[in-house]
């Protein structure tokens, strides 16, 4: 085996120890609900389908990519707690991601979702 494939190798077994890290300490949505259980309520009222499409417009502009992980799993609370018929706003989403989200799991990233111009 040459030295270049011993490294890859090495790297690639680095990368998927890493992983499994990640992926075995990941907060599950239950502990994400009870961490964030205002925004669960805020969002009990609203239209899922709005919602989404809210959401699902933010995760195709670039300039949102690095606040991917919180629009996910925003997505994924929506998902399972909107029943209401309420229209969201965008006053919401900015409170739902810059204020409901950044507390509790810093996991979720804490930069600011700038929902400007």
């Amino acid at each position: 085996m040459s030295n270049f494939e011993e490294q890859f190798r090495s790297f690639a077994q680095a990368l998927l120890g890493a992983a499994i890290h990640v992926s075995s300490n990941r907060p599950t949505l239950a502990a994400l609900e009870a961490d964030h259980r205002q925004l669960v309520n805020e969002l009990a009222a609203l239209d899922k389908i709005q919602c989404l499409g809210l959401v699902a417009a933010l995760l195709t502009l670039p300039q949102f990519h690095a606040n991917t992980l919180r629009l996910e799993i925003l997505q994924l609370l929506i998902h399972k707690n909107a029943v209401g018929q309420n229209l969201p706003s965008y006053i919401g989403l900015d409170r739902w991601l810059n204020k409901r989200l950044r507390k509790g799991h810093e996991k979720l990233g804490s930069a600011r979702v700038l929902m400007g111009d």
